[in-house]
């Protein structure tokens, strides 16, 4: 069975700052295990990092706010290397859902949160501005679901599985949940610590707000650019 794995994160503190960005981290496996898929990729990335800040010990996970913007380049570059000796994922052209080459797809939705909180605050309470950001975030990661006969080969795959890191996704993946129009998709809830997937999520949502809001992380959000399916 093979599985459309869709790993997501965010990036910036929704009660603080101007820009808001969720990522979501496309690829096709037939492991059915999401702690497994890309691990293999995410160790030789940490090896990287590892020479490159010269640290004792290989990091436990890939944090990008904890690396400078030339690092993230790095990260980002080798990724489109690394991939194709990754044996979890499907990496044969003809068999990938999209029409770009590489195995491994982004899509990426930056939102601008003080305006978002603006106008939500003026209908909801705090909390649920936060989880209607969410939403919009979400929704805005997982839209080319909602034409796939356009962007994605229904063929290459059995079924979807979203990953989302924390709990305080639950609420917005359920009414993301509700509104899709998509027939065999899961939703759940993973440690980014244990799922590779989803740090590169991190990688891809940090780099991005990053350039928008210090104009450094240059390297990085050019190569993500081009690993965006939908654009």
């Amino acid at each position: 069975m093979t599985t459309l794995y869709i790993c997501v994160d965010e990036s910036g503190r929704k009660a603080t700052d101007d820009c808001y960005t969720v990522a979501g981290c496309w690829f096709l496996s037939e492991w059915s295990n999401p702690h497994d898929v890309l691990m293999a990729t995410k160790d030789r990335l940490l090896d990287t990092v590892q020479s490159i800040k010269g640290y004792e010990r290989q990091p436990s996970e890939i944090k990008s706010a904890k690396l400078d913007p030339d690092t993230l380049g790095t990260v980002v570059d080798r990724l489109q290397s690394e991939v194709y000796d990754d044996d979890s994922l499907v990496t044969a052209e003809n068999n990938l859902p999209w029409t770009m080459s590489f195995p491994v797809g982004f899509t990426i939705a930056p939102l601008h949160g003080r305006v978002c909180r603006t106008v939500l605050d003026d209908h909801l309470s705090r909390l649920s501005a936060f989880e209607a950001m969410q939403v919009m975030g979400l929704s805005s990661v997982l839209a080319p679901l909602t034409n796939r006969r356009a962007l994605l080969d229904d063929e290459s795959y059995d079924g979807i599985r979203v990953l989302l890191d924390a709990t305080t996704w639950e609420n917005a993946a359920n009414v993301v949940r509700g509104a899709l129009n998509v027939d065999s998709i899961s939703f759940s809830i993973r440690d980014s610590k244990s799922t590779p997937g989803i740090q590169f999520g991190d990688v891809a949502a940090y780099s991005w707000r990053r350039n928008l809001t210090r104009a450094d992380c240059g390297t990085a959000a050019g190569l993500l650019h081009d690993l965006r399916f939908a654009r």
